[in-house]
């Protein structure tokens, strides 16, 4: 069995502590579930723009560069 990458750790951390669920922050950025999965794996980017908006609307309270560090898998 495959083990789950995560790379952006602090991410996966915080949407598991808030209960936000990744099918409404797909839909707050206007992407597909799939394609946010994507992201999340590491396999697309987040672009600048995306990184702010959920920044600003779910973690203001931590820094985009805290929030999207890189795990290197």
């Amino acid at each position: 069995m495959q083990k789950k990458k995560i790379v952006y750790p602090e991410l996966e951390a915080q949407l598991a502590k808030k209960g936000c669920y990744k099918m409404k922050l797909a839909e707050m950025l206007g992407i597909f579930p799939r394609t946010l999965s994507k992201k999340l794996k590491g396999d697309s980017h987040f672009t600048v723009e995306e990184a702010i908006t959920i920044q600003e609307q779910w973690f203001s309270e931590i820094s985009v560069n805290e929030l999207f560090k890189r795990n290197e898998v």
